[in-house]
């Protein structure tokens, strides 16, 4: 049996840099994953002829404390990005910023209506909480999410923590104090085990017999990279779909690739909706698609697809208050981290982390 001080279900950017905080305490510590590739939702993916890939259509929320970490730890270049990102609703272009002034002021509505005042007085401590009457400044890594998750696992490896891929967890015990984590191959004991909201856990078995067994939403992120030639239309970095029937939302990735891998190509990301790859063939998915870009003048009618590829990349969504049952019934040694929005994930550890930008320094 290998022993462990704490082990971290998942290789997630929140997962890994928190990691990298206790280690600084001396703790002996790994992290399990069950998929083949590393950085969870961030990971990256390889097609033929081309660099690694971020899998999926991403936008970081705008967190000005969290930039600054991110570049004096990790030493990586964040740019603006150019255009902003936006929403695309009725045929009318809107600042991405205003999705979170809608759901903020819902969020006032609904406990202002409940009589939860406090929770209003809460939420503005909350930075996914907030009104922008001009749309704030949306960074993102130059080279990618790739690079990103690249410095993460290269901050891992300086600072002595392991990491084991294709390892699934079938069960969890808790007994005289330790934690077992059973994998099809062996079993792992430690002290601290952390999880997140979307870790794949699927029993976790209590000192007095009892069981959890938590229930979760399952969400398939399906994702279509186009390698395109020819000539582009209006010019976009991200855009979120509202009305549309197959695109959730498109990104065009090509200024984070090399030009030795372009040949005078564009690549662009499409996110499709779950009903919609139910329903079309990936030729129809890609007819479909290339007729919606080409409405709004996102690339010019003469464009060819030279190559696509499509992935899913499923997501498991825990029960929060499921997950707070199991911290308090475990006694502390399962932590929760909150890991839904990169970087609000990030802003709610920031001040705990603060001993990393130390350590950085040294």
């Amino acid at each position: 049996m290998k022993s462990f001080d704490r082990v971290y279900i998942g290789t997630s950017p929140v997962c890994c840099m928190d990691a990298i905080y206790n280690r600084l305490k001396n703790e002996n510590i790994t992290l399990l994953d069950e998929r083949f590739s590393f950085g969870g939702a961030w990971t990256s993916i390889e097609h033929e002829d081309l660099p690694l890939l971020e899998i999926g259509c991403h936008i970081w929320s705008v967190d000005n404390d969290v930039f600054e970490f991110i570049i004096e730890f990790l030493k990586i270049p964040l740019v603006r990005m150019n255009p902003q990102p936006v929403l695309l609703k009725n045929n009318s272009v809107i600042p991405y910023d205003w999705k979170v002034n809608v759901i903020s002021l819902k969020r006032i509505v609904s406990n202002f209506l409940k009589g939860h005042f406090k929770a209003i007085g809460k939420d503005f401590s909350n930075p996914a909480f907030r009104f922008s009457l001009f749309p704030s400044k949306y960074l993102y890594p130059a080279k990618g999410a790739t690079s990103f998750v690249n410095e993460i696992e290269n901050k891992l490896k300086e600072h002595g923590v392991t990491y084991s891929l294709n390892t699934k967890v079938n069960r969890i015990k808790i007994e005289d104090n330790q934690v077992k984590i059973y994998t099809p191959d062996e079993i792992i004991s430690c002290s601290k085990l952390n999880i997140t909201s979307l870790s794949n856990i699927k029993t976790i078995e209590f000192s007095d017999g009892s069981i959890i067994e938590p229930s979760y939403r399952v969400v398939k992120y399906i994702h279509m990279h186009f390698v395109l030639e020819g000539e582009m239309g209006n010019s976009f970095s991200y855009v979120r779909m509202m009305d549309d029937d197959v695109i959730h939302r498109v990104s065009n990735i090509t200024s984070q690739l090399d030009d030795k891998y372009l040949n005078g190509h564009s690549v662009i990301i499409v996110g499709v909706l779950e009903k919609a790859y139910d329903k079309y063939s990936k030729e129809e998915l890609t007819s479909r698609i290339l007729k919606t870009l080409k409405k709004y003048k996102y690339v010019k009618p003469s464009i060819k697809v030279v190559a696509n590829y499509l992935n899913i990349y499923p997501s498991y969504y825990k029960d929060s208050v499921v997950l707070e049952e199991i911290q308090i019934k475990s006694k502390g040694m399962v932590e929760i981290l909150p890991s839904t929005d990169l970087i609000y994930s990030f802003s709610k550890q920031l001040k705990k982390w603060q001993p990393l930008l130390l350590a950085s320094c040294k």
